[in-house]
This record gives structure tokens, C-alpha cells and sequence, in this order.
């Protein structure tokens, strides 16, 4: 059962894990380009006279989300109508050339090889959807690296967040929550680990900050996804 409370995931920052679970946006690839780009697209063409920007630290939740927060910041009024619009619009621009504007962080594709190749069990748990998710790591020559990848409209009904995504991934998996970790940039990605009772492996970049309530310190933030060899005994750099 998802456990819905405040973040205590496990910290040990040596991790014995050998299922790696990972957010995308912000954690494994840059995707504030292509997502801004297209999120002025929408926006110039359902409210033109409304002239914002989505900053980095917006991203992680779903889009629909994201436009709803710029709105509500500018005191504009959001209607569910308005909000479907809006993604729509995104989606017509993010699905044809959006995506295309995503990158890699640095270490990313050589620290999932390394980690593949030793035996880890690999997975993706994103609010990305689908289809633009595995474009996105089959581009970047990824995708074969995981075991499966999972976004809310990876099946039908659509999951209800990433905690839900992370429990029924684990259970489907039959992965012992002991050795599993979940590693993301954000507060929402510390409280999905937290509820699936799975570790938490903080990312010191991307787009957020999880929460130092829960006890973690900025020294355990990793500053590199490379830094996930050095935490792992059974992943070994010179291997």
C-alpha cells in the first residue's frame, strides 16, 4: 500500500542497491530547452498578450501543472478549458520539435552503461508522457539500457503520480524495496520515494531541491550522476 506522508525515505548515502530507479527531467536529461521553447509556442498562440517565461525551477511536474502555476502567478484566471488548450498547444509543438532540444547532463550515458553492464536493473520514472519519453531516450541511445520506462500514460487508467508509478513498478518487478533507490532532483521525487518506500538518492542539479527537513544535507546531494558508482560497493568505475 503507498504510504501518502511526509518524505522519510531511507538516506543511507552508501546505497547497496541493485535496481536503480530514475526521474528523467532534471535528473538524467536537460529538457528546459525544448520544454520552454515549446511553452511559449502555446502561450503566444492561446494568450498572446500574456508574456512569460518557464524558468527551470518550475519543471518536474506535469505541464498542465507548469501552466497553471505561470497563470496563477500573473493572477490570471485558469479554467480547466483553458489549461486544455494550453496543453494541447504544447503537446502539437513539444511532440514535433520540443523534444528534440533535450540533453544529457554530463556522465549520464557513460554512468548508466557502467551501471548496466554491472548488473543493475535499470528503470525510468517520469510525469513525462510516454511517447516523448522513449523518443527522447531512444535519441540519445538510452533507451535500451532499461528494463522499462514508466510515465503516467504508460497504461490505462493513467497513474495518479510518480508514487503510484514507483509501487506498481516494484511490485510488477517483484524488486525488493531493501535494494531499490529511486534518484531525482526534486521534493516531489523525495515524497514518491518516501510513499513507495523505496531509498532516496538526491541529485545535487536539475530543477529542485529536496527537502533538508527530511535530513538530508547538502553534502549527500550528489553533484554527478557519475558520483552513483562511488555509492554503490558493487559498482566498480574501472570495471
Amino acid at each position: 500500500m503507498i504510504r501518502n506522508s511526509a518524505p522519510t525515505a531511507r538516506q543511507d548515502v552508501r546505497i547497496a542497491a541493485s535496481q536503480v530507479l530514475f526521474d528523467l527531467d532534471g535528473t538524467l536529461v536537460d529538457s528546459h530547452p525544448g520544454i520552454a521553447w515549446s511553452a511559449s509556442v502555446a502561450l503566444s498562440e492561446v494568450l498572446p498578450e500574456v508574456i512569460v517565461s518557464v524558468s527551470p525551477h518550475l519543471l518536474g511536474p506535469p505541464i498542465r501543472e507548469i501552466f497553471q502555476r505561470l497563470l496563477e502567478a500573473e493572477s490570471r484566471e485558469c479554467t480547466p478549458e483553458l489549461l486544455d488548450e494550453l496543453e494541447q498547444a504544447f503537446r502539437r509543438s513539444y511532440d514535433t520539435e520540443g523534444w528534440r532540444r533535450s540533453r544529457t547532463y554530463p556522465e549520464v550515458g557513460e554512468t548508466l552503461r557502467q551501471l548496466h553492464w554491472s548488473g543493475f536493473e535499470l528503470f525510468v520514472v517520469t510525469n513525462k508522457p510516454r511517447a516523448a519519453t522513449r523518443r527522447i531516450l531512444g535519441r540519445l541511445e538510452l533507451l535500451p539500457l532499461f528494463v522499462e520506462v514508466v510515465s503516467p500514460d504508460s497504461r490505462t487508467p493513467r497513474y495518479e503520480n510518480k508514487a503510484a508509478m514507483i509501487h506498481e513498478l516494484v511490485v510488477r518487478h517483484d524488486l525488493d524495496r531493501e535494494s531499490t533507490c529511486y534518484v531525482g532532483d526534486t521534493r516531489d521525487d523525495q515524497i514518491a520515494a518516501a510513499a513507495a518506500n523505496v531509498a532516496f538518492i538526491p541529485i545535487g542539479y536539475g530543477y529542485g531541491t529536496p527537502d533538508s527537513a527530511s535530513g538530508i544535507s547538502p553534502l549527500s546531494r550528489l553533484s554527478s550522476l557519475g558520483n552513483v558508482l562511488r555509492l554503490s560497493p558493487s559498482a566498480s568505475p574501472s570495471l
